[in-house]
């Protein structure tokens, strides 16, 4: 059973039973005696509300919420300093994209973490391959594989969100796997903190 977040009850929602000082393990505790109270088991606690596939939160956000305002309106767009040789574009890079939110949420009390996850997918494939250094030939592996990132936003006051970014490669090689995982927190991290990139064009 699966608890939408406006099925849960006002107590819950509204904190009452959730003190802003309490830790998350505390928290926790409390959520899973209300929710037990209502009959709920497992997951639909109101720990993990279903508000999407792969979005979380804690069972209370609003002092989170009051403090993304606050830096959002301090953040500045990410400025569009790497330049994409196939496309012949620049856009904003990992980096560019932590210097626009760095400083703003780490004065309202925010961090964030991302943790990224590779799960293959199918069988391994067995192929011949020649070295370009040596001439050698070696033996190689071909296998799919999906690669996640996992965002938390994180406020002093124990609340959070989180949200999991995946996409499919089609050969798990470590450089495919690392451009893929730089990929996805760069845009996880835009879409969770509110960070656009630059207008350079002035439209």
């Amino acid at each position: 059973m699966t608890i939408e977040r406006s099925t849960l009850t006002d107590e819950m929602m509204g904190c009452n039973m959730l003190p802003a000082g309490e830790d998350l393990g505390a928290q926790q505790d409390r959520a899973a005696e209300l929710a037990k109270r209502q009959g709920l088991t497992g997951e639909s606690t109101g720990l993990r509300p279903a508000l999407g596939d792969g979005w979380m939160a804690s069972p209370c956000t609003h002092e989170l919420a009051a403090a993304l305002a606050k830096a959002q309106g301090l953040m500045t767009g990410a400025g569009k300093s790497t330049e994409n040789p196939f496309f012949r574009m620049k856009y904003a890079d990992l980096a560019s994209v932590w210097d626009a939110c760095r400083g703003p949420l780490s004065q309202c009390g925010l961090a964030v973490v991302q943790c990224p996850e590779v799960a293959y997918l199918g069988d391994p494939e067995f192929y011949d391959r020649v070295s370009k250094q040596s001439g050698e030939t070696r033996l190689g592996v071909k296998v799919m594989c999906r690669v996640s990132v996992r965002t938390r936003l994180l406020h002093t006051s124990g609340q959070w969100i989180e949200d999991l970014l995946s996409t499919v490669l089609p050969v798990a090689d470590p450089q495919s796997v690392g451009s893929a995982i730089t990929y996805l927190r760069r845009y996880a991290l835009q879409a969770l903190v509110g960070v656009a990139p630059e207008d350079d064009d002035g439209e």
